[in-house]
């Protein structure tokens, strides 16, 4: 099955493993632009859980490239220390698991970090090499495959990988089994991305089916599940007249996110019954909350997080950057950017946040810890 896009005045064909017939949610961005509000974070949860990361000697984190969490294991990648750090899900420093080299258990750069259910833990490392290692350390398996971008877990025995269009032009989603075999496309473009001068990042979460997929060039989110098929799982409608999902699947003059509107979503994650939305709108950082259920939407215009406002403890804002099936979801607050900022620029500048709207003996309370703080929301 083809289906054509327009982007500016290039055309994006994708071809997909359609897995079922089921209508996507069409999300209305003009409407929900329209309706503006606080976008809170008692929206989609009731309680706020802080996991500060021990700070000794050898656990410092000064940049935090890439983290992964599961039920009872933080791993935090900082390139600048040169190493990938373990903790427990209380915080407690576990060791080094990953240090800066090119020998074995060693990196030069870290693209993707993920643990499945068995406490396995995946490691894309180098921009080649896939690595497979046990709950404690040991590698169980590793192997070349060059091209992707980042990846993760799809189920025990079966990893998804985004694949770099620079790389590998055609190749947007594949799966691979946990031995580098039996590769399977998922998602297929022919952009050019020579054409295109910069490219935002992506979004990848997960949902009971497997994992949606959401890439900024599209106004269109797919599903991958467990086998490695995808289906279309979400579309973002721009004007009145898209009438049902041929039209918006094959119309010659569908619009893109970033093609002529004063808007463009960069991010996209699902928690509970609510669809989050980062963007641009009007040159403005943007927070959009979808209600699937009720199909309505409400925006945050303006805001110097891209987050939802926290009025549960008046702390950091969130956005659920991994959920889990227990129904609560994370996310890692960094020192310099999500607390000293605050403290330091962002809260003395007047009218930049809303007065009463944050504690800031809680945000001193968190930079006071000395490493990045996980944030839990339920």
């Amino acid at each position: 099955m083809t289906i054509k896009i327009s982007f500016l005045l290039l055309w994006l064909p994708i071809q997909l493993l359609l897995s079922q017939t089921q209508s996507p949610i069409r999300v209305d961005l003009e409407k929900a632009l329209e309706t503006t509000g606080e976008c809170k974070l008692s929206s989609i949860a009731s309680n706020v859980q802080y996991v500060p990361l021990e700070a000794k000697p050898g656990s410092f984190i000064k940049n935090v490239d890439r983290y992964t969490v599961s039920d009872d294991l933080i791993l935090v990648a900082d390139e600048t220390v040169g190493k990938v750090m373990k903790f427990d899900r209380k915080g407690h420093f576990l060791g080094d698991f990953l240090t800066k080299g090119k020998g074995p258990k060693e990196f030069l750069s870290i693209n993707g970090l993920n643990i499945n259910s068995k406490g396995e833990i995946l490691v894309l490392k180098n921009n080649l090499t896939i690595e497979i290692f046990s709950k404690s350390g040991e590698l169980i398996n590793g192997f070349d495959y060059y091209g992707f971008s980042t990846g993760r877990w799809l189920s025990d025995d079966k990893i998804l990988l985004v694949m770099d269009y620079i790389v590998s032009k055609g190749s947007v989603i594949v799966t691979i089994d946990r031995n580098g075999k039996n590769p399977l496309v998922c998602l297929k473009t022919t952009l050019d991305i020579s054409k295109i001068p910069y490219r935002p990042g992506f979004s990848c979460g997960r949902c009971a089916e497997g994992y949606y997929y959401f890439d900024p060039f599209i106004d269109t989110v797919y599903t991958i599940n467990n086998k490695g098929e995808a289906s279309i799982r979400c579309v973002f409608l721009h004007r009145k007249d898209h009438v049902n999902q041929k039209d918006m699947l094959s119309n010659a003059n569908d619009e893109f996110l970033i093609s002529g509107e004063k808007y463009q979503f960069l991010q996209y994650y699902e928690f509970k019954d609510k669809i989050i939305l980062q963007g641009i709108v009007q040159r403005h950082n943007s927070v959009v909350v979808y209600d699937k259920k009720t199909g309505t939407g409400t925006s945050r215009l303006k805001t110097i997080y891209f987050g939802l406002i926290n009025d549960l403890d008046k702390g950091p804002e969130f956005f659920p950057r991994i959920t889990f099936t227990n129904g609560s979801a994370v996310q890692l607050l960094r020192q310099q950017e999500d607390l000293i900022h605050y403290i330091d620029w962002v809260f003395p500048e007047s009218g930049m946040v809303k007065k009463g709207s944050y504690d800031i003996d809680l945000y001193k309370k968190l930079a006071d810890y000395g490493n990045p703080v996980l944030m839990i929301v339920r």
